[in-house]
């Protein structure tokens, strides 16, 4: 009896060794997590570049960077960016089923308090960032 508890116990922890992260089960009821979200100067080979909060008019514009977990279905996303209380722009974007779908946006930036939300489609706030732009830097 002890033999057959015993296997019945060590087998989860090792199939645990042997499955990949990408097939072992998420939190349950979770299909769409944002696992990073950061402003940056640019993006390359869909990588971030200089992550930073504070921007000055010599940057130009700013991107936001986001890597996305979605387990069921494309979704549509919203990257609502808005200046100074007042929606500046919105960016639709589809994102695919992946464990890490990797997608940004960019503005162009003026002076002032800035925000940028990444929204689902049913207006639910995933994400966001607050960051500053000075006059030249």
């Amino acid at each position: 009896m002890i033999r057959n508890l015993l296997s019945i116990a060590v087998t989860p922890i090792i199939l645990s060794l042997f499955i990949p992260g990408s097939l072992m089960a998420q939190e349950p009821g979770i299909t769409l997590e944002v696992i990073e979200f950061l402003l940056c100067e640019g993006v390359d080979d869909r990588e971030p570049v200089n992550p930073k909060e504070n921007f000055t008019t010599l940057d130009e514009r700013v991107y936001a960077y986001a890597r996305i977990h979605n387990t069921e279905e494309p979704v549509n996303l919203n990257f609502r960016w808005s200046h100074d209380g007042a929606v500046y722009a919105n960016i639709y974007l589809l994102i695919g089923v992946s464990d890490s779908w990797r997608t940004y946006s960019s503005v162009q930036i003026l002076a002032g308090e800035w925000k940028v939300e990444l929204v689902g489609e049913d207006d639910e706030v995933l994400a966001s960032a607050e960051f500053s732009v000075t006059g030249d830097g």
